[in-house]
């Protein structure tokens, strides 16, 4: 017995089992996690009622968005010779970091950046052109009088 309950019924009399699910971030490698399963004896609901399989699900998307930026920066280097420094300057980005991202800290909205690298990798070259144009995050867009 669990001193969890059944959010259907309300019942404590339920089994808890484990099942191993992928899932991949955009364009990202497949990642495999552990779920938990509740089901009841009582009504048949099932589910996490824990709620416990959130995080997981939330730090195995992580996984794969750090496998993706490790597929895009190896991609770039393959194509295009670019090495971290560049890739970060590139992108308009702060030193340093792509390599955060390599390191595991890849929040979500890199995740789509590198997704659409991966799709299409000549997306950098262009992005380096409007940098240079003055658009950008943390850039002064330049005027001429």
């Amino acid at each position: 017995m669990s001193n969890r309950n059944c959010p259907a019924c309300g019942s404590v009399e339920f089994t808890t089992t484990e099942e191993t699910r992928q899932i991949g971030a955009l364009n990202g490698p497949v990642v495999t996690y552990t779920e938990i399963v509740d089901t009841c004896h009582c009504c048949k609901e099932s589910g996490d009622f824990d709620c416990v399989n959130g995080p997981r699900i939330h730090e195995a998307l992580r996984q794969s968005r750090v496998g993706l930026a490790h597929e895009v920066v190896e991609l770039m280097k393959a194509l295009y010779r670019i090495n971290l420094p560049n890739f970060d300057r590139m992108l308009g980005l702060r030193q340093r970091t792509s390599r955060k991202w390599l390191d595991g800290d890849c929040p979500e909205v890199a995740g789509t950046l590198l997704a659409l690298l991966k799709a299409q990798p000549s997306l950098i070259l262009k992005s380096e052109e409007l940098l240079s144009a003055g658009f950008g995050a943390g850039r002064e867009s330049t005027s001429r009088s």
